[in-house]
């Protein structure tokens, strides 16, 4: 009976010393950045942003991990499963220190798809090809936590503010496309031509239908407005807004703008006083005007900046 016990007993140590111990050390998230993939390391991820998904993890019962090993792992974000991950045979599993721990990519997609302030993302082990994964020293499952947040394109400045059609505008920003094929940039609707792209800066032509207005980046379904609006010049100079100003004649009976007036002599006609900002919008105007007078209008609730007069089929272009 004894015999049989310590039989028994052998047998229950052969198999608890056979036994591996597969845990997770830790999740990785991974962006691809001008050099390549690099480890996210502020927690920040971007919506939508396709992302590398990988885990470091360990034996710790010591048999080495192989790149011939398959393996796989459980993965959950705020406690849903995306699936089981991995068991590929050679591929995209790098062992690192020791050869009893490796770092594993699991996923390069599009993960995120919701703007949360908090997901947590869950990996644990689930199959090893080469051993019985029956120990318990390892802490079995390994989380992150991460910020996913919806990407803001921004237009910060472009240089040189005003030009003609065929000049090429140099746009300053944040999250473009990395490419030109990857952005769209329009001058106050007109689509414009991409010359080059980088994520912060666009250089783009002045297209030939465009009038002063703001200029707009469009990437990755998101688009970013100008605060500031590019004067397109015609041929002659003279700016091009959305009422195509070029095709009017300039005021000839302009007085002039002082202390936040702004004076001008009409015609033989009543007209109407229009007073566009750079972006076509009426910021100020004046019904019925009389012929033959001189006309002083208030602009004093008018923020400093260039401003585009109409008086029936005049125009003058004036800065405050």
């Amino acid at each position: 009976m004894k015999k049989i016990s310590l039989l028994v007993l052998s047998a229950i140590l052969a198999m608890s010393i056979s036994a591996q111990d597969l845990g997770v050390e830790s999740i990785v998230v991974k962006a691809n950045v001008d050099t390549g993939w690099q480890k996210i390391t502020n927690d920040t991820v971007l919506l939508n942003e396709a992302v590398y998904l990988g885990v470091i993890f360990k034996n710790y019962a010591g048999t080495p991990v192989s790149t011939t090993d398959s393996v796989s792992f459980g993965v959950s974000v705020n406690g849903i499963s995306i699936g089981n991950l991995g068991a590929i045979v050679g591929k995209n599993l790098v062992p690192t220190a020791g050869f009893n721990t490796a770092e594993m990519m699991l996923k390069k997609d599009q993960i995120f798809s919701t703007a949360i302030a908090s997901a947590k993302v869950c990996a644990w082990p689930i199959f090893w090809s080469k051993q019985n994964m029956g120990g318990s020293t390892a802490n079995d499952t390994g989380c992150a936590t991460y910020t996913i947040w919806d990407r803001v394109i921004t237009v910060s400045n472009f240089t040189p503010e005003e030009g003609k059609a065929g000049t090429d505008i140099t746009i300053n920003g944040s999250y473009f496309g990395a490419d030109p094929a990857s952005n769209m940039v329009k001058f106050n609707g007109e689509i414009a031509v991409i010359k080059s792209a980088t994520a912060n800066t666009i250089i783009a032509t002045v297209p030939s239908a465009a009038v002063s207005g703001n200029i707009t980046v469009e990437a990755s379904g998101k688009t970013g407005t100008s605060t500031e609006g590019f004067v397109v010049l015609d041929e002659n100079g003279n700016p091009k807004n959305a009422l195509s100003l070029a095709d009017n004649q300039k005021i000839s009976s302009f007085i002039g703008f002082s202390n936040n007036q702004l004076i001008i002599s009409t015609g033989n006609t009543v007209s109407n006083l229009k007073i566009f900002d750079l972006t076509g919008k009426v910021v100020s105007s004046a019904s019925d005007i009389s012929s033959n007078t001189v006309h002083t209008h208030n602009l004093n609730s008018l923020q400093s900046g260039v401003y585009i007069a109409t008086c029936g089929s005049e125009y003058f272009k004036f800065s405050k």
